[in-house]
């Protein structure tokens, strides 16, 4: 019988990580003045959004999407912009803790293929694998993965536990990753879409994707109530913070990510290891 684990404590615990940011950690200034000024865009557009709760804490341990860039499929196009997202996501990166990574998606649109970014809270998406070892070992997969060919695997799985797959890394709610495969396989059974809303915590820039499905008349369960207490708490300290970084002047996203790494992100690991006992 499935037990939801709760953060204890209001839910949500502030656990400091017991380590400083190492050298090459969050990084900008390695980069060329043009990719620094891209690279400090979008990081601040990717905070005041859901890859906040990917660094802050690991609540969700897999973002995608903090940039994307649609290329001809028959390549004939320039790649220079694919270029610089992967030279700017090296700054995203901190050794042990945060990976970025630029990868391909299969399907074809309009003669265009997307190219996505991916970023991983390392612990946190190592965590995910070994309690989901079953749906990723038929691929290989073991915890210590490099976390691209477990996208690939994703993506390429064309359908069956793909979905289950990517919306436990994503961080959702097991009941609700357990009903968005269920609603897929049925509509691909009967051609008919089964509706549902939708759950999302806030962020800064109400424009975010850490959303998930949930069946009509659903009520929020203890998962849920937890994953939203932690956002808040996640969130509210960085409205805290932000000031003190955004602006002409004020050191910026990359200090504000470093000093808070310092001080202790927030964590919400006991919300993760929620599952059967």
């Amino acid at each position: 019988m499935r037990r939801i684990i709760l953060c204890v404590s209001l839910l949500c615990v502030l656990n400091q990580l017991l380590q400083s940011a190492p050298p090459g950690c969050l990084d900008e200034k390695k980069l060329t003045e043009a990719d620094r000024e891209r690279a400090v865009q979008l990081m601040w557009q990717s905070l005041d959004r859901e890859t906040l709760f990917t660094y802050a804490g690991g609540l969700k341990p897999v973002n995608i999407g903090y940039d994307a860039i649609r290329i001809p499929a028959d390549g004939s196009g320039d790649l220079k912009d694919v270029e610089q997202i992967r030279r700017i996501s090296s700054a995203f990166e901190c050794p042990g803790l945060f990976q970025a990574e630029v990868h391909h998606m299969d399907f074809i649109y309009d003669g265009k293929r997307s190219i996505q970014t991916v970023l991983f809270h390392l612990p946190h998406f190592r965590e995910k694998l070994k309690r989901h070892a079953d749906l990723f070992s038929p691929y290989g997969i073991t915890s210590s993965a490099n976390p691209l060919e477990v996208m690939m695997a994703i993506e390429y799985a064309r359908g069956g536990n793909a979905s289950l797959m990517l919306g436990y890394l994503l961080g959702y709610p097991e009941d609700a990753v357990d009903f968005f495969h269920a609603a897929s396989r049925e509509q691909s059974r009967t051609g008919q879409f089964v509706k549902r809303n939708f759950l999302n915590p806030s962020s800064f820039d109400p424009r975010s994707f850490f959303v998930w499905a949930v069946p009509l008349g659903y009520k929020k369960t203890a998962a849920d109530e937890a994953i939203f207490q932690c956002a808040e708490t996640i969130l509210a300290e960085y409205k805290l913070r932000r000031p003190q970084y955004f602006g002409d002047g004020k050191p910026g996203p990359f200090a504000l990510l470093r000093d808070w790494l310092d001080a202790g992100f927030p964590s919400c690991s006991s919300t993760l290891q929620r599952g059967n006992q």
